[in-house]
């Protein structure tokens, strides 16, 4: 599945960090390192089978631990309005 940045989705880099806020729920997300890469591919239209296979490249996570990493990132943002899944993207 892919996805979108809502159009009132904020981010701003702060040190090594990106904070992400939602205008719409006022809400903030910090990343982290492995965020900050999800996120950067996330925003150029990888879908999960790309964030989870850049997981595995990056970090030498087994598919398994990937899979569940990446759920679990996606449905954090879509849950605080941060993503959301293109219409048609499977």
């Amino acid at each position: 599945m892919k996805y979108i940045v809502p159009d009132h989705v904020l981010e701003e880099t702060i040190g090594d960090e990106i904070v992400l806020l939602s205008l719409q729920r006022e809400t903030f997300f910090s990343l982290n390192a492995s965020g900050i890469l999800l996120w950067s591919q996330v925003k150029e239209g990888a879908d999960s089978e790309r964030l989870g296979q850049l997981l595995i490249e990056r970090y030498g996570l087994d598919p398994a631990q990937a899979e569940a990493d990446v759920s679990a990132f996606v449905g954090e943002l879509l849950k605080l309005d941060l993503l959301a899944a293109e219409a048609g993207g499977g």
